[in-house]
């Protein structure tokens, strides 16, 4: 699976993350992040392995609650870790969901 370092920031600064791919048998501790999708518009711009990423307003404000100040959190979010162009990935990833949801250690809920 893939997982996300998320780089610790100020809430105005910009949310930046580091895609990982990880065994979920090995996978170091992780949180997963549930949360409405919501409108796909407007969209905020994140760095994802330091390219430009739009991502939906719902998502970055959740990042921005999530980020901590001085330390990395590594999550699993479906919208990031999941490569949305690819319908095969996206298929094997959401029948995973149910294992990944068990190995984190916790999850986040985000309703806006």
């Amino acid at each position: 699976i893939r997982i996300i370092s998320l780089s610790p920031g100020f809430w105005d600064d910009d949310i930046s993350c580091t895609t990982h791919v990880v065994s979920l048998d090995h996978a170091p501790v992780f949180s997963a992040l549930s949360y409405t999708w919501g409108n796909p518009n407007p969209t905020e711009v994140i760095f994802l392995d330091g390219e430009e990423f739009h991502a939906m307003e719902n998502l970055t404000q959740a990042l921005r609650h999530l980020r901590q100040q001085e330390e990395v959190r590594i999550l699993w979010i479906d919208f990031l870790c999941i490569d949305q162009a690819n319908n095969d990935e996206k298929s094997w990833q959401v029948n995973m969901m149910g294992r990944i949801y068990q190995a984190c250690e916790k999850v986040f809920l985000w309703l806006g």
